[in-house]
């Protein structure tokens, strides 16, 4: 299997159609920081959008998505996901959010810090054309992971809960539900 199966999918609808699908990522909110990988860009581009949100009662003081070394064996895993790291020092308001336009498909460890408050970790998997939009609900005593994963469009390949997928079968979300 090669890595180029979904390319036509995620061609079709762009990497713009991609990007915009995540505008309204949350209601009433705006992105505070935003970074694309230089392999997200033009049609060929084989990528997925992790938004990362304060929906709770604190703003977040940092955020960063950096590439995990557990991957998928063999040719599944985007050959420049090693060594992805970046890091927003920006603080995210309460309704705001960042993006990562970055590769896939990648296992990412996205972590947030709260402002005065804890650190919180998330493993990821990140399949070509997924959204992800991973937000921290609460308030700072008690805080959790709130997930959304949805498909850019109708050409990407989704299983039978309506997640996508990508051509060894791995679904985008969790690291620990994707099945590798």
């Amino acid at each position: 299997m090669k890595l180029n199966f979904l390319r036509g999918a995620v061609a079709a609808s762009t990497m713009t159609a991609l990007l915009a699908a995540v505008a309204p990522a949350f209601a009433a909110s705006s992105v505070e920081s935003e970074y694309t990988h230089a392999s997200c860009e033009g049609k060929d581009a084989i990528c997925g959008v992790i938004v990362v949100a304060s929906a709770g009662s604190f703003t977040l003081d940092w955020n960063s998505t950096e590439a995990r070394d557990s991957q998928p064996a063999g040719p599944l895993t985007h050959p420049k996901c090693p060594g992805l790291d970046k890091k927003f020092d920006r603080n995210v308001p309460q309704g705001n959010y960042n993006k990562f336009t970055i590769l896939a498909s990648c296992a990412y460890k996205v972590k947030v810090k709260i402002l005065s408050g804890n650190g919180k970790d998330e493993n990821l998997y990140l399949t070509p054309g997924c959204i992800i939009k991973a937000r921290v609900e609460g308030d700072l005593g008690s805080n959790k992971w709130v997930l959304d994963v949805s498909a850019a469009n109708n050409n990407i390949p989704t299983n039978s809960s309506n997640k996508p997928i990508d051509q060894g079968g791995y679904k985008c979300g969790r690291q620990k539900n994707a099945g590798f």
